[in-house]
């Protein structure tokens, strides 16, 4: 398989390129006492998507990374297009989403001794 050609760095592999990258890189759970410590969990997401009224079901189970990567595709635009017509239509259930996915991502981490390593 040939590598695609990326020009900037935002770019993503095609599915089957980043499929076989994934294939290839090693399993590593997190411990078991970090399991549940500041990972993102989702669920602000799947209320976003409820909100500009799609389909939930990447966040549901534990979809292989096929299924991801299907629905992924399918998701981007339209989950674009339907954000930007209830932000200029000031969608009161999609505005309260994004506030909430704002307030996670401007959650400040503390490096802990082990962040080093």
């Amino acid at each position: 398989m040939t590598k695609s050609k990326r020009t900037h760095f935002s770019q993503l592999p095609p599915n089957q390129e980043l499929k076989k990258i994934l294939d290839t890189e090693s399993k590593r759970l997190p411990p078991t006492e970090k399991k549940f410590i500041h990972y993102l969990t989702f669920k602000e997401v799947a209320e976003w998507l409820k909100a500009v009224r799609l389909d939930d079901e990447l966040f549901i189970g534990n979809p292989k990374i096929e299924k991801i990567l299907e629905i992924g595709e399918k998701l981007q635009q339209k989950v674009v297009q339907k954000t930007l017509r209830g932000i200029s239509i000031a969608d009161k259930n999609l505005l309260a989403s994004l506030s909430k996915i704002t307030d996670y991502m401007n959650l400040e981490h503390q490096p802990q001794k082990s962040d080093l390593v």
